[in-house]
């Protein structure tokens, strides 16, 4: 977002409302944090943690409220989806974090101007394992935080991604050794293309990344990272800048997939367009959370593949030598039975061995916000002769 017209100081407002689920219903926790940051020739100087009573107060007050009612219409989707299916799935918790960003506040009544972004995650123990599912609203002006049921894209895609993988774990069972799935392609859904995708994104950010520019990495497939703001049709948030003061443009991490090195800011060693306001370290640093998006010509997948659904929570995704381990919940084509399968492959060699995306993109919401076709994959036997394994546990 840009700095205040008067270039002197911003509001940032973070509510975070944490919910266990008991017996007896939520138990519910709220903690808040706002902060004045200053800006200085055209970038963040320096912030500091806002106390006392004063006009956050109703802004803070307004965030809560917004963030309960992404819990309610939580609740709501789940008692509409409420079957034996829907329920083999058992929530645990949940954490809503909205977040505000004021630029200028009103000389009278009023609210002030600035967006809003909800994030919402679900975690829920099954028979499969942990499971983590998230939903999330950006772009909403601070004057509409809460109002209305237009907004409420988190706790309604919470509640949908719930419910639709809890139907698919409802018919859990070892695969049928009666056809052999390993020498069937795969389909790599939105729920598993996204941590695949925050991998590729994580290995191109690396030091050694760099030797990579203008080579082609992938297959015709293009991976975007954008900005906060940005809306579809944009080719990026008009007259919005990072905490740098650096335009914060769409960056083409792959382009037709080849691969794109993004232009760092000299002063600050990050990539311009991305530097992000650390208050606890007082220090630029990259942005907490990315928003990326995966395209490519569209085709069919293929009849009788391997579909996997969504991945089970691990202690650890990423490892250090760059691969990364998914425990995946699959269903067989001809049973249409649940079972797991464990993927472990580098995230660009996998990406590379897409043969084909469809037309179902989905927004992924879990350590990035990603929006995701799902991608073709061969079968488990040709990905094993390349080094990439997937097997049943």
């Amino acid at each position: 977002m840009s700095p205040p017209p008067d270039a002197a100081a911003e509001t940032r407002a973070v509510v975070t409302v944490t919910a266990i689920r008991s017996c007896g219903g939520w138990q519910v926790r709220r903690s808040a944090q706002v902060l004045r940051v200053r800006w200085q020739d055209g970038r963040v100087a320096g912030s500091v943690r806002s106390a006392g009573p004063g006009p956050c107060d109703d802004l803070t007050a307004r965030l809560a409220d917004a963030a309960r009612r992404q819990l309610r219409q939580f609740d709501d989707g789940l008692t509409a989806c409420d079957t034996p299916a829907a329920r083999t799935v058992a929530v645990q918790s949940a954490q809503i974090t909205a977040a505000a960003r004021v630029l200028g506040w009103p000389a009278g009544d009023g609210w002030p101007t600035g967006r809003v972004a909800v994030g919402m995650l679900v975690r829920g123990e099954s028979a499969v394992g942990p499971l983590l599912l998230g939903g999330a609203e950006s772009g909403t002006q601070v004057s509409a935080a809460g109002q209305g049921t237009g907004w409420l894209a988190a706790g309604t895609g919470c509640a949908a991604a719930l419910t639709a993988v809890a139907r698919v774990i409802h018919d859990w069972r070892p695969a049928d050794a009666g056809r052999s799935w390993q020498d069937l392609p795969l389909v790599l859904s939105p729920g598993v293309a996204a941590p695949v995708i925050t991998g590729a994104r994580m290995a191109l950010a690396s030091p050694g990344a760099a030797k990579l520019a203008g080579r082609r990495i992938l297959h015709d497939l293009a991976l975007l990272d954008i900005p906060d703001g940005y809306q579809p049709g944009q080719s990026s948030p008009p007259g919005e800048t990072d905490d740098a003061g650096q335009p914060a443009t769409v960056l083409h991490l792959v382009n037709r997939g080849v691969a794109a090195v993004p232009r760092r800011d000299p002063r600050t060693g990050l990539v311009a367009g991305r530097a992000t306001w650390d208050h606890d370290a007082q220090r630029l640093t990259g942005p907490p959370h990315y928003r990326l998006s995966l395209h490519g010509a569209a085709g069919e997948a293929p009849q009788g593949a391997v579909r996997l659904r969504w991945c089970v929570e691990g202690i650890r995704r990423f490892h250090p030598d760059g691969t990364m381990r998914l425990l995946c919940i699959a269903t067989h084509p001809v049973t249409g039975h649940c079972f797991r399968l464990r993927l472990t492959a580098r995230p660009l060699s996998l990406l590379r061995t897409a043969a084909a995306v469809t037309d179902d993109t989905a927004v992924i919401y879990a350590g990035d916000t990603v929006a995701t076709p799902s991608l073709v994959l061969p079968s488990a036997t040709e990905l094993g002769n390349g080094g990439i394994h997937v097997e049943e546990v």
